[in-house]
């Protein structure tokens, strides 16, 4: 994260959770690319938008926590 980025706040990361079944499968795969190092060989959509749902709202409670502080 650079020094202007701004930490997502919790609407926003509810957002991009509940945009997960509207993005494409190659906007999916570029979501996945971007918070795991390697492609399952599981490419069913359902599980992963699951697995995508999880690093995703993670960043809901890092956002929870910052602005409770």
């Amino acid at each position: 994260m650079t020094a202007h980025a701004t930490s997502p706040t919790p609407a926003s990361v509810a957002a991009r959770v509940a945009a997960l079944p509207h993005l494409s499968m190659d906007d999916l795969w570029a979501l996945w690319d971007d918070h795991f190092e390697e492609r399952p060989h599981h490419h069913h959509r359902v599980w992963l938008e699951s697995r995508l749902a999880s690093p995703t709202s993670k960043l809901l409670g890092v956002a929870a926590t910052k602005a409770c502080a």
